[in-house]
Formats: structure tokens, sequence, C-alpha cells
């Protein structure tokens, strides 16, 4: 009997040090994941402030097309740094992005835009800190991203409805345009003049664009043609 009760609690044993085992490397590993997520986000954070600079660099330098891509990469790591533990709380991240598109043409990527800006409002929404004079501005942007990639609102009509002066080529409305772009201005970029601030560039890189443009099935009209009464330098 002795013998069968020693059996019985030395398998006791076992067991109580095999479930005591599983537990340590659960909390290991979960502690590992922990030190590793956090980390992570601190390296996200670091280089969500360097595509931040980068594109404010781009910004002065007048290279607004090299912020399509950055815009994206910024935006995948603004949704996933945690709201809890860090100070990019909803609010912080709805004002930087706002400091984010401030640097990108936003009729150049106005489908992201349209996605962009709602993200920004719901983040507004879920901040519980009022800004009405940004929640208005957001709210007439989307309105106005919206109109213009409707295709079936002409573009004559968009003009006027938004009190846009300058005629443009609706093609720069399109799905595929918007696609292509940060692609296609890294060609025109070469062909172009470095010095993009000398007399007739404009000129230079427009023609260039059409032909570009032109390689990926897309027949472009510059400002110029569009807008002979007006002079450009």
């Amino acid at each position: 009997m002795k013998r069968v009760w020693t059996i019985a609690w030395t398998e006791a044993m076992k067991g109580a040090w095999t479930i005591a085992w599983m537990v340590a490397v659960v909390m290991a590993v979960v502690g590992c994941s922990a030190q590793r997520s956090e980390a992570q986000t601190t390296s996200d954070i670091g280089r969500l402030c360097e595509i931040r600079d980068s594109m404010e660099r781009n910004r002065r330098e007048l290279e607004l097309w090299k912020n399509l891509s950055l815009m994206a990469q910024a935006m995948e790591i603004v949704e996933s740094i945690p709201e809890e533990g860090t100070e990019y709380d909803a609010y912080r991240k709805a004002c930087l992005i706002d400091t984010l598109m401030g640097c990108c043409t936003e009729t150049d990527m106005a489908r992201e835009a349209i996605r962009v800006r709602e993200y920004q409002l719901y983040l507004l929404s879920r901040s519980g800190k009022k800004n009405e004079d940004m929640e208005r501005r957001i709210e007439e942007k989307v309105r106005q991203w919206r109109d213009y990639t409707d295709e079936s609102l002409g573009t004559d009509e968009y003009r006027e409805r938004y009190g846009v002066r300058l005629a443009f080529d609706a093609v720069e409305r399109t799905a595929r345009y918007e696609e292509i772009l940060p692609e296609a201005e890294a060609k025109i970029r070469t062909l172009c003049p470095v010095n993009r601030r000398q007399m007739g560039y404009c000129y230079i890189y427009w023609e260039k664009k059409a032909e570009v443009l032109r390689e990926y099935g897309i027949e472009w009209e510059s400002p110029a043609v569009l807008n002979p009464e007006v002079m450009f330098d």
C-alpha cells in the first residue's frame, strides 16, 4: 500500500512540475512577445518621425511627388501604433495626419486621401476632444475629393463648384492616373533639369510628363495647352 501511495505521489509531483514548467514557458513567451512588441512600437515611432521629416523636406524642396509613396508608408505605421501606453492617442494621431497631408498634393492621391481623411475623422470622434475647425475642414475635403473622383461629374462643373481657376485634363481624375503617378513622376524627374526654379522649367516638365504618361497609355494635355490665355513661368 505504501509503495502504491509513493508511486501515486511521485506521478502527481511529476504532473505538477510539468504544469509549472509549461506555465513558466508560456509566461516567458508572453514576456518576450511583450518586449518585442514594445521594441517594435519604438522602432515604428522612430521610422514615422523619419518619414515626417523627409516629407517636410520634400515639401520645402518642391518634390511633393516623393510624398505619395511616403504617405502610404506613414499611414501603415500610424494605424499600427497602439494608442494605449504611447503618446500617440487618437487625437495626436489625427493631428499628425493633418501635418503629413499638408506635405501632399491631395488631388494626386484623391482616392487615398478620402480614406485617410475619413480615418482622421474617426480618430477625432474617438478622441473625446472637440476641434470643430479641423472636423469641418476635413469633411469639406472628403466631400471635394469624392466629387473629384466622380468621373460622371464634368470637370468644368467640378471647377465651378470648387472655384478651381485653371483648366486641367480630366484624365488626372481617373484611378489609372492616380495609380501610376508615383512611378511616372520618378521617370519624369530623371528627364528634367536639376534646377526646378529656372525660368521655363514648367514647360520642360510638362513636355516630359506627356511623353512618359504616353508610355502608360495615357494621353495628357498640359495646363499650358488647356489655358492658352495664361502665361506660365
